[in-house]
């Protein structure tokens, strides 16, 4: 579902409410929401499921202190708050558009 407005169009998720029921939410409040309920460390798993890091990408950025980690009996486990800021500091990608073809006489 989409709300038009004059400058854009906003859209809406639903996520369950109270006692069963749908609210409409914004895509920020989702995200917030989203935000509250991360782990502050989670396994090798979650960390690649929540940032799309490979097995090898993780351990190359412990290895480089990007990433920080602690291990409790065999498990190592992330502080996927503190990998989720380094992913924001990461600068964004700049991505130029494409050419246009000339058109055949």
């Amino acid at each position: 579902m989409a709300i038009q407005t004059e400058q854009h169009t906003q859209k809406q998720y639903v996520r369950p409410g109270a006692a069963g029921e749908c609210s409409p939410t914004t895509l920020g409040a989702a995200i917030e929401h989203a935000a509250e309920t991360i782990p502050e460390f989670g396994t090798l798993e979650t960390w690649q499921r929540l940032s799309g890091f490979s097995r090898t990408a993780t351990y190359d950025a412990l290895g480089a202190g990007d990433l920080r980690a602690v291990k409790r009996g065999k498990r190592i486990l992330i502080d996927i708050r503190h990998g989720l800021e380094y992913l924001r500091s990461l600068p964004p990608v700049k991505i130029r558009p494409r050419r246009q073809k000339a058109e055949a006489a």
